[in-house]
């Protein structure tokens, strides 16, 4: 490794030292994932869309994002209880509540065409999209409230995030 420094070093090639940094930064950054609760709230914040600031969010983009996290998701076009969130996906099924499981940001399942035609296509009423992910001691999740601003077949929706369920 000092190898690959002194030889940026002795050609100065600036580009390299950039590249070779942001890649030690995003390894640094990754690492201390399994033992920051903090780093890990900041990881779970980006694949729902609720990062403090959009600076911030955009600079988690150069982290891979197959370090992930178990995602799952409900879609009621009522509000949902905490009691719901902490049954299974089958038992909220059964229950009436569309729910699942989803690899790589959770927020794709409103964001992404096929969960919008999935989820949100002829509805009339506003429909909650409740997003949760679980890492090691930490959980966050977020409540998104589509509101419908056309009536179908047009189908165009605000989305508001609430936050967490108690906020």
């Amino acid at each position: 490794m000092s190898g690959l420094f002194q030889s940026i070093r002795r050609t100065k090639d600036w580009p390299a030292t950039v590249f070779v940094g942001l890649v030690l930064l995003v390894a640094g950054w990754i690492l201390l994932l399994p033992v920051s609760s903090e780093v890990q709230r900041i990881f779970l914040a980006r694949f729902h869309l609720a990062s403090a600031s959009y600076g911030g969010w955009s600079l988690q983009q150069l982290v891979p994002s197959m370090y992930n996290f178990e995602n799952r998701y409900w879609v009621s076009d009522h509000p949902v209880s905490q009691a719901e969130l902490e049954t299974s996906v089958a038992q909220a099924k059964a229950n009436g509540l569309q729910a699942g499981y989803v690899n790589h940001f959770s927020a794709r399942v409103f964001t992404f065409g096929d969960g919008r035609l999935i989820y949100l296509q002829n509805k009339v009423a506003p429909q909650y999209l409740y997003l949760q992910s679980h890492y090691r001691n930490e959980t966050l999740t977020t409540i998104w409230t589509a509101i419908p601003i056309t009536t179908p077949p047009k189908n165009e929706f605000r989305l508001v995030r609430k936050g967490p369920p108690n906020e």
